[in-house]
């Protein structure tokens, strides 16, 4: 597949990479590649909502940005980037050797899937549910606070975990908005114990509700150390 032929190019060991640019060309040639001018570009969006949108072609410089953009959120200028280009061009691959990155340095990561389903704010559920499930009780309510209520209205198992007994439904946009300060809480104050990187897979399929709060979180993480 094209992924394995991004990854075998992209190895450090010269020996385990294509010989030639005919055996290269084969190997294209053998998944009917069609377009050869696929670009990836990386869009910086800052807590304004200001897009900074750069192409690169090398993987090489896309890392050193996507490091370079950590740094800065480690120093406390939080931000969220986009990465978006054809399928196949090596997304995927990209982020997890940012995550890579972010482990050596220190940093936590933590990660969503989007799905072309109906439940609401799925992508962010599996982020914060992947945080849970590791930490212990005594650090979810240190975390989590006054907020844990709201929370649990969406995370099963942090309602489990902490014994939480939800409240009675207020009315929606109060309960909505509830929630999306609970999240980008929840988020933040991840991230004053150890830097932060959230990766969420495949956002051009994302739910309403997810864009809308990670829309409320661009808003609020300009201080958090979180990319």
């Amino acid at each position: 597949t094209l992924d394995t032929l991004i990854l075998n190019l992209l190895e450090k060991d010269p020996q385990k990479r294509p010989k030639s640019a005919s055996d290269i060309l084969k190997i294209l040639e053998s998944i009917h590649i069609t377009d050869t001018t696929a670009t990836l570009s990386i869009e910086a969006v800052t807590a304004w909502g200001l897009p900074d949108q750069q192409v690169f072609v090398g993987r090489d410089s896309e890392l050193k940005q996507l490091e370079a953009d950590y740094e800065r959120a480690v120093s406390g200028q939080g931000m969220i980037i986009m990465v978006t280009g054809e399928g196949g061009i090596g997304k995927t691959s990209l982020c997890e050797r940012l995550a890579a990155y972010v482990s050596m340095r220190g940093g936590n990561t933590l990660r969503g899937y989007c799905q072309e389903s109906s439940v609401p704010y799925l992508a962010l559920i599996e982020v914060m549910r992947s945080y849970i499930v590791s930490n212990s009780t005594t650090d979810l309510k240190k975390i989590l606070g006054s907020t844990a209520a709201d929370m649990a209205r969406i995370v099963p198992e942090l309602k489990n975990k902490l014994k939480i007994r939800l409240r009675s439904s207020g009315d929606p946009r109060e309960e909505r908005y509830r929630l999306m300060q609970a999240v980008s809480g929840f988020l933040t104050n991840i991230s004053q114990s150890k830097p932060l990187l959230v990766i969420i897979e495949d956002l051009h399929v994302a739910d309403r509700g997810s864009l809308e709060m990670l829309t409320h979180v661009a808003r609020t993480m300009e201080k958090a150390s979180l990319l």
